[in-house]
């Protein structure tokens, strides 16, 4: 089915940048599109009614680049900005993490302590790029002149100020606009390798005229709209996995039918006032891990087939740890490294270009925090080329694979006569698969 292109909002508005202009915010080596190609699109015989698959972008890799090239993450040092000791926001959890991934190695238990991703511990081949801040015109297609002005010279209202939790300034603004610049390469880059990390981001609290929950600009939000300049069909999935529902992304895409924005968070935390998305998953409050895991696990497939992506935002969390103070979570570390397998193995196997971005985490001991953030960059460092040679998985769920419909019972494949119910198994299975 066609794409309808609607630029209803004023901050989404298309306007043109020179494409120097856009190279020098992702760095050297990178290319603003990527090469992609288009998937088949079918309706499965028995899916009378359904919505058929749509032409899906998948990335286009040589085995080499495939299975040797780093995973590449987006750096600034000017991703920490000065704040008073007492903060509660871990400004210091930027140098921390990008220690040690640099390092190549986590503290925290591999996922093979809870989910194996392989038979062997992975070993996470990534390389760190910097970025220049983010130009203005680019910023501008998602908040206005005002706010922007306001930031910059300090003159927010007393209420603003307190909302956004963060110190109006002009380094403030120029620190902010680093972080876009960094998920705009990560986006980028993930287009053309299939995946890519902005070692910050993910801030879903901002909205166009104002800020909140210490989010300045809101990245994804910039980064969807600039690609959407010249991809306007790009389907795109936020992928929220934050303990806090991410209400300024949901707001500025609300009547976006191009943008799923998917979030699992608890009911009754921060923000008080939520904005609806595509699809919110609600937890109680210290809610288990397990728990946790069987809602993520049940929700997010059936709304990713069906959405059918051509990208995937990951605004990762560290908040949902056991020992996070704002999160209201009760996830440990083995809790993560399942999280994330799954998340990984989801947008892995079916190719599914996607960017990871930092998102919150306020964790007691602060080291921590960048010890769960480094954790999940790690892990998709050595996650992603293992898997990416693997056949992409069908869209069709898998009792429907176990038990073919009668479609497939009816119109057997020779292959299935001459075998048998094994092979009948097996001809479903090769029919689903594109």
């Amino acid at each position: 089915g066609a794409t309808e292109f609607r630029t209803t909002k004023p901050n989404c508005q298309v306007s043109s940048v020179p494409l120097r202009q856009g190279r020098q915010i992702i760095g050297a080596g990178l290319t603003l599109i990527g090469n992609v190609r288009p998937r088949r699109s079918r309706l499965l015989p028995w899916q009378s009614g359904a919505r058929p698959f749509r032409l899906r972008s998948t990335i286009c890799l040589s085995p080499a680049s495939s299975l040797t090239q780093p995973v590449r993450c987006f750096y600034h040092p000017d991703y920490t900005f000065p704040l008073p000791a007492e903060h509660p926001f871990p400004m210091d959890k930027f140098w921390r993490a990008e220690a040690l991934i640099r390092a190549g190695s986590s503290p925290l238990p591999p996922p093979s302590a809870c989910h194996p991703l392989d038979d062997k511990r992975f070993s996470p081949a990534l390389s760190i790029h910097p970025v220049d801040p983010a130009p203005f015109d680019l910023v501008l297609r998602v908040h206005t002149n005002d706010y922007l002005e306001q930031i910059r010279t300090g003159s927010l209202d007393p209420r603003a100020a307190l909302k956004l939790g963060l110190p109006a300034c002009e380094t403030l603004l120029t620190r902010s606009r680093l972080e876009v610049a960094g998920t705009l390469a990560a986006t980028y880059a993930a287009l053309t390798d299939g995946l890519a990390c902005n070692l910050a981001g993910g801030t879903h609290h901002a909205f166009p005229d104002h800020g909140q929950g210490y989010c300045v600009l809101n990245d994804v939000a910039i980064a969807i709209c600039d690609l959407h300049v010249t991809r306007p069909e790009l389907r795109v999935f936020v992928l929220d996995t934050d303990a806090h529902q991410g209400n300024g992304t949901h707001a500025i895409f609300a009547a976006d039918r191009r943008v799923f924005t998917y979030s699992i968070h608890v009911g009754k935390n921060y923000p008080a006032v939520k904005t609806p998305g595509s699809l919110d998953v609600e937890l109680a409050r210290y809610v288990e891990g397990a728990d946790y895991l069987e809602q993520l696990e049940a929700t997010l497939a059936p709304a990713f087939f069906d959405f059918a992506p051509d990208l995937v935002f990951w605004i990762a969390g560290a908040d949902p740890h056991e020992h996070d103070r704002f999160g209201q979570m009760k996830l440990t570390d083995a809790d993560f490294a399942a999280r994330d397998e799954h998340i990984l193995r989801l947008v892995t196997r079916t190719r599914t270009p996607t960017a990871i971005l930092y998102g919150g985490g306020y964790n007691r001991d602060r080291e921590h925090t960048a010890r769960l953030h480094a954790a999940t960059v790690l892990r998709a460092a050595g996650y992603f080329p293992k898997r990416l040679n693997r056949p992409p998985v069908s869209f069709a769920p898998i009792a429907e694979v176990l038990n073919p419909p009668p479609f497939f019972r009816d119109h057997p494949s020779p292959a299935a006569a001459i075998l048998g119910p094994a092979a009948l198994c097996l001809s479903g299975i090769s029919r689903l698969s594109w």
